[in-house]
């Protein structure tokens, strides 16, 4: 989890251990644009919702912390301030949801901007949760991890330019969300390709 202060280019983040926890980011074939993403939503929010979403944003990481998973997942599929508004512009959002929900997952939710759809699970239930979907919803769907050492290399190496990423351990192919230009995500890529 990250933050990124553009007017001091700082980021702040943790990489948190979800052990026992399988990750699934099922990514559909057409982009989605930032921008586009971001244009759909209110230019304000309400204060009740602020407060709300301030608080279960604290109660989800704490249960995160404590490894209470089913609460986590709860509350991560609670928000108020972008995936109520998003949900419309990836269309296979509600399927992925419905059917790694009825297969045991903790909580299915849209990455980032979109249109990738994270989904977080027992680790024992990812195989039956990645072949249902692969079996019903046209998208790539890929087990992935979260390798802190090339996140905290990385991160700390160029702040600015990247986001977030994970890698899949079927054949270390990179899920990625990145904030500027594509040539210098190619050159970190290939470093981390060759890492792994």
């Amino acid at each position: 989890m990250g933050y990124y202060e553009p007017e001091t280019d700082q980021l702040f983040y943790q990489v948190g251990n979800l052990e026992g926890v399988g990750v699934i980011i099922s990514t559909p074939a057409y982009e989605l644009s930032t921008a586009a993403a971001r244009s759909v939503l209110p230019e304000v929010y309400s204060k009740p919702d602020s407060i709300a979403q301030n608080a279960l944003t604290s109660v989800m990481l704490m249960a995160m912390m404590q490894g209470d998973y089913p609460t986590m997942g709860q509350l991560m599929m609670q928000d108020k301030f972008h995936e109520p508004y998003r949900q419309s512009l990836i269309a296979e959002f509600p399927a992925v949801k419905a059917i790694a929900l009825e297969k045991g997952a903790y909580a299915t939710v849209i990455s980032g901007a979109g249109p990738s759809i994270l989904t977080l699970c027992p680790q024992e239930r990812v195989a039956d949760i990645l072949a249902a979907l692969e079996a019903s919803v046209d998208c790539q769907h890929q087990v992935v991890s979260v390798l802190p050492a090339l996140v905290d290399k990385y991160m700390k190496k160029s702040p600015a330019q990247l986001g977030s990423f994970f890698v899949s351990k079927k054949n270390h192919q990179q899920c990625w969300w990145f904030r500027r230009a594509y040539s210098e995500v190619r050159k970190i890529t290939s470093q981390v390709v060759n890492l792994v």
